[in-house]
């Protein structure tokens, strides 16, 4: 079994793989996660898959405007639930007004009573952008020269799309951790 020290490595080194932070932008990096003692699919994880995938879900993502004020995050988690639906996840959503919305989703553990869930973070709604003072449209979610340009690449998009892909590929390749994963993305 895997101790809560070895799950949180686990977790890190996906985020730290599979992004690398700077500027206004994400850009995803060609190393490999490999490890012995959490991987169960003995297969290895193609990185150019995951980091292709994650850079079109943040592009996608960045292209609903959550400009807050209003927010208007429902249609961006919608979005965000009906692609962890295709991966097998049962994500809720819950409504805090009028086009404002919360997801949450579970990647169930061992069960262990003594462990509480871990919850992984990231925020919808971003801070409006005046496009004339991008070298880039803030919610295009471009992708130019393997970097996502857009309002929300680093914060938070990105974060909620790296957590989304960490809890796949944890569900993928590793036994079931000792705690629930909750992923909270929030108005």
């Amino acid at each position: 079994m895997r101790s809560s020290l070895q799950n949180s490595k686990c977790l890190l080194n996906i985020y730290n793989k599979l992004v690398i932070r700077k500027g206004q932008h994400l850009i995803a990096n060609q190393t490999a996660i490999h490890h012995s003692s959490f991987i169960t699919d003995h297969s290895p994880i193609d990185w150019n898959v995951v980091e292709t995938e994650a850079a079109q879900l943040l592009s996608r993502y960045i292209q609903f405007d959550t400009s807050n004020p209003p927010g208007n995050e429902a249609l961006a988690i919608e979005f965000l639930a009906d692609t962890l639906r295709q991966r097998g996840f049962a994500p809720q959503i819950f409504r805090s007004a009028p086009n404002r919305a919360n997801l949450v989703v579970r990647l169930n553990g061992q069960g262990d009573i003594d462990c509480a869930p871990c919850l992984l973070y990231a925020h919808a709604d971003v801070v409006p952008a005046d496009p004339i003072a991008w070298s880039m449209p803030p919610f295009e979610g471009y992708v130019k020269d393997d970097f996502v340009w857009g309002r929300g690449a680093l914060d938070n998009k990105g974060l909620g799309i790296v957590f989304m892909q960490a809890l796949t590929l944890l569900r993928q390749y590793a036994s079931p951790p000792k705690r629930d994963i909750i992923l909270l993305i929030a108005t």
